[in-house]
């Protein structure tokens, strides 16, 4: 994404790129603008909190996954203040990498506080559904896309996109175990 502000008056010309897809939301590009801004013209400004994901991503790299859930749980309020909440997203993605790494163990875990923390959230159980699929266990990978299915309002591109990927994993997972049903022996 990115943003373009001039202020004609002042001979000033801010742009803002940003490679980081789907990263920087409009609202995050605009609250990285007018800070800058605000900067320029000795205005006082908010400085920006720090990635609590990221912290807790550091923490796990350091002394594991469930020492790094276990900080989540326990962090006083004053400390907390100093983050930005974690989002189901940044959970995700952070997810994402560790099943890509082969850290599966770890994978479960995160997933596991992404969904206590978004019961209702369709993302958390797609991104559950592609552990399984990825760990070939079909039941269990059907079974979350099948949820995901139920949670998601199709209301966005996004969510619209999410529907419909999620939606060709269940028929096919669902031929498959029909398929696989269907050529096991009966005892």
């Amino acid at each position: 994404s990115s943003a373009y502000v001039k202020a004609i008056d002042d001979d000033l010309t801010i742009i803002l790129l940003d490679n980081l897809k789907n990263d920087a939301s409009p609202k995050k590009m605009s609250t990285i603008v007018f800070g800058i801004l605000d900067i320029l013209y000795n205005n006082p400004y908010e400085q920006p909190k720090n990635q609590l994901a990221e912290y807790l991503a550091n923490v796990s790299i350091k002394v594991g996954i469930d020492e790094a859930v276990s900080q989540y749980y326990n962090l006083d309020a004053e400390t907390a203040k100093k983050y930005n909440t974690l989002n189901e997203d940044d959970l995700n993605k952070w997810a994402y990498s560790l099943i890509r790494n082969g850290e599966k163990n770890q994978a479960i875990k995160l997933l596991k506080l992404n969904a206590s923390l978004f019961p209702r959230s369709y993302k958390v159980y797609y991104t559950f559904g592609i552990y399984y699929l990825t760990d070939g266990n079909d039941e269990q990978a059907l079974k979350y896309f099948s949820n995901a299915l139920k949670f998601n309002k199709k209301e966005t591109g996004e969510d619209y996109m999410f529907y419909t990927k999620t939606d060709i994993y269940v028929k096919q997972l669902e031929k498959k175990l029909i398929v696989e049903q269907n050529d096991s022996p009966i005892d």
